[in-house]
């Protein structure tokens, strides 16, 4: 191959990379045989793993996630709803044709104006409600987590190890940065660390767990 064959040819797609086709947001399903794509505005047909053919429009792409957003309108979800499929799990993937599409279009406009599932939802505040979700699952993982350590060892002794182990993080990363040709003498924030480390592992010593 010689320098100017090397220069122009065409960069090899990869699965879940974003490009734009004609000003469209486009993402590769299948980065062979010319690539497949999904491109955001179009009426889609597609199948999921476990979840069978599913019938929509491609709302969003997103490269970074390789996740394909797709309003609901026929399938085994709620109508209306905007699900983020990811590529991995995406099976076949076909544009609707043009009597297709306009059924689907014509589903969808009747779905909003119906109200049904969260139809009419705009992304953002679909994702807020995703989000939301999220951060209350979370905060009761963490919630149920911390009863459990407390009924374990207490939460005092909760507390002094997770202090002790700040207080070694800190300790091995400020030794680590210590760049100084003669170490004998440590920093004056290795030295502070050191003693509050010392006190924390004391105070852990003379306060057994409680609990179970």
């Amino acid at each position: 191959m010689n320098l100017e064959e090397l220069l122009f040819k065409p960069a090899s797609l990869q699965l879940g990379e974003v490009r734009y086709q004609a000003g469209i947001k486009a993402m590769c399903l299948r980065p062979y045989d010319g690539g497949k794509w999904a491109t955001v505005g179009r009426y889609v047909n597609l199948t999921v793993d476990g979840s069978g053919y599913v019938g929509g429009k491609c709302v969003n792409v997103d490269g970074a996630a390789k996740t394909v957003w797709l309003q609901i309108i026929t399938g085994p979800f709620t109508p209306g709803t905007v699900i983020k499929f990811p590529v991995s799990k995406i099976g076949r993937y076909f544009e609707a044709s043009d009597k297709e599409a306009s059924d689907l279009e014509y589903a969808l406009s009747r779905l909003l104006e119906q109200g049904i599932g969260d139809g009419g939802m705009s992304l953002e505040d679909f994702e807020l409600k995703i989000r939301s979700a999220r951060e209350k699952r979370m905060a009761e993982e963490q919630e149920a987590f911390l009863n459990q350590m407390n009924r374990l060892i207490g939460p005092e002794t909760y507390q002094l190890l997770g202090k002790v182990e700040r207080l070694y993080r800190d300790l091995l990363y400020s030794v680590g940065r210590d760049s100084r040709r003669n170490r004998e003498v440590p920093t004056p924030h290795i030295a502070k660390v050191t003693r509050n480390l010392k006190k924390a592992l004391a105070n852990l010593v003379n306060n057994p767990a409680e609990g179970c």
